[in-house]
C-alpha cells in the first residue's frame, strides 16, 4: 500500500515537472509544439488514473455480483473521482485548443470546465477536512 502511494506520487511529480519544462520551452519560443503536446504528460497521467478507477469500479461491481459485502461509499467515491478526472481532461483539452487558436470562444467560456473542476475539488477537500477534524475530535 505504501509503495503504491510512493509510485503514484513519483509519477505525478514527473508528469508535472515534464509539463512545466514543456511550458517553459514553449513560452520561451524554444519550440513550436502544439499546446496539446505540451500537456500530454498530464493528460497521460489523467487517462491512466481514470482507467485505474474504471477497473476499481468494475472490480467493485464484480464483487457485488457474487454477494461479497461491499462498501457503497467507496463506489460513489470512485465515481466522483472518475468524474473529476474526466472533467480535468476536458478542461485541459479545451484550454489547449483555445491556446492553439483552433477554438474561437472567449477564455471565460473555455475555462468553464476548469472552474467547475476547481470548485468541485475545493468542496471535496473541504468535506474531507471537516470529516477528519470531527473524527479527531471524537477520539
Amino acid at each position: 500500500m505504501v509503495i503504491a502511494v510512493v509510485i503514484r506520487t513519483t509519477v505525478t511529480w514527473i508528469a508535472l515537472a515534464t509539463t512545466a519544462i514543456f511550458i517553459a520551452l514553449r513560452v520561451g519560443n524554444e519550440t513550436e509544439w502544439p499546446w496539446i503536446v505540451i500537456a500530454l504528460p498530464v493528460l497521460i497521467f489523467d487517462v491512466v488514473y481514470s482507467l485505474v478507477l474504471c477497473l476499481g469500479l468494475w472490480h467493485h461491481f464484480l464483487e457485488r455480483s457474487i454477494h461479497i459485502p461491499n462498501n457503497v461509499s467507496s463506489a460513489w467515491r470512485k465515481l466522483w473521482l472518475l468524474f473529476l478526472f474526466i472533467l480535468n481532461i476536458i478542461a485541459v483539452v479545451v484550454v489547449c485548443l483555445r491556446l492553439n487558436g483552433d477554438l474561437s470562444s472567449s477564455y471565460s467560456v473555455v475555462c468553464i470546465p476548469l472552474w467547475i473542476f476547481l470548485v468541485a475539488v475545493t468542496g471535496d477537500l473541504t468535506r474531507l477536512l471537516v470529516k477528519d477534524i470531527k473524527r479527531r475530535r471524537d477520539v
